[in-house]
């Protein structure tokens, strides 16, 4: 299980280059893990988080249990938009929406679950509250970029706020849109919370 108690500001990050992502399908048990750079990316900020949760858990808890979700949802995502599979949403009657908003990581019930699961986690509670304004944009209007948001979030959240021990191997991009494990700069969270802004109900 992940352990967020191992400080990942220290760790050596290689860059990734951007278009070279491989998706990844397993669980936490495999730890088979491909680059996980979005489809449609913009520039991905060098940095690292300023923070990171100090959180610990015992395994198969309602906590562990809660940061698993977390994975399974950012799994979920890569394996929908990445290798250019993100173009099957293109056409907003595709069987690829009808197929990913059967998902939970599309229920606002499912992130207020996690909210209540793991409130101790500082910022945390503001990016699950993101995802489930993401989430109503992406059902309500069928917007890839709503997509491309959540998987922003949830890879940041899995590989920087709760990381395994090798996350850092397997992926070094860091986008910086938490509020859980934040960007000095905060541009990428500005810009996203434009778009929310613009085309939430």
């Amino acid at each position: 299980m992940k352990s967020s108690t191992i400080n990942l500001i220290g760790a050596g990050i290689a860059l990734v280059i951007i278009g070279s992502a491989g998706a990844w399908g397993v669980n936490k048990v495999q730890h088979v893990l491909g680059a996980t750079v979005p489809v449609a990316a913009a520039e991905q900020p060098t940095e690292k988080p300023t923070k990171v949760p100090h959180f610990t858990y015992i395994d198969f808890s309602p906590e562990g249990l809660a940061v698993a979700t977390i994975e399974t949802y950012h799994r979920l995502f890569d394996s929908n938009l990445l290798d250019d599979k993100i173009k099957r949403f293109d056409d907003p009657k595709s069987d690829a929406w009808t197929a990913i908003l059967r998902e939970p990581a599309f229920d606002d019930a499912s992130y207020s679950k996690l909210a209540n699961t793991l409130g101790a986690v500082e910022g945390l509670g503001i990016d699950l509250h993101t995802l489930s304004e993401l989430a109503d944009i992406a059902k309500q209007k069928h917007d890839t970029q709503a997509l491309v948001y959540m998987h922003r979030i949830l890879h940041d959240l899995d590989y920087w706020a709760f990381p395994n021990e090798d996350d850092q191997g397997k992926s070094s991009s860091f986008f910086g849109v938490t509020e859980t494990v934040p960007a000095h700069d905060s541009g990428h969270r500005i810009e996203m919370g434009d778009y929310i802004s613009k085309h939430k109900s």
